[in-house]
């Protein structure tokens, strides 16, 4: 009898040791899994970051570029309007110089030009 007790006891005491280990596994598991989706989360948000980051050097490049081209078409217009400005003033000076070869004063008057 008391060897059939200490049988029973002995059973009894595997099964609990083999259903703590089971449980001990169990936890670690989940403590894993736990770590690798802190992990991930923290590689998701580096890549977002990143890619943040990237966003942000591309909206800078494109800012520089269109600044760029403005301050090259600034220049084109100022150089055409100085064209323009300098097309006036030859043909004001052509208009001043047409037809003086045609003046003739008059004797006793001195010739005047505005």
């Amino acid at each position: 009898l008391v060897l059939n007790l200490m049988q029973r006891a002995e059973v009894s005491k595997r099964t609990a040791l083999l259903k703590a280990d089971d449980t001990v596994r169990l936890v670690k598991e989940k403590y894993q899994r736990w770590e690798d989706e802190q992990a991930i989360l923290f590689e998701e948000a580096q890549l977002r970051e990143m890619a943040r980051q990237e966003e942000i050097r591309r909206i800078q490049e494109e800012l520089f570029e269109a600044q760029r081209e403005a301050a090259l078409e600034m220049d084109r217009q100022e150089l055409e309007m100085q064209r323009q400005q300098e097309l006036a003033r030859q043909r004001r000076q052509e208009a001043i110089q047409w037809g003086r070869h045609l003046v003739v004063p008059t004797p006793g008057q001195p010739l005047q030009f505005p």
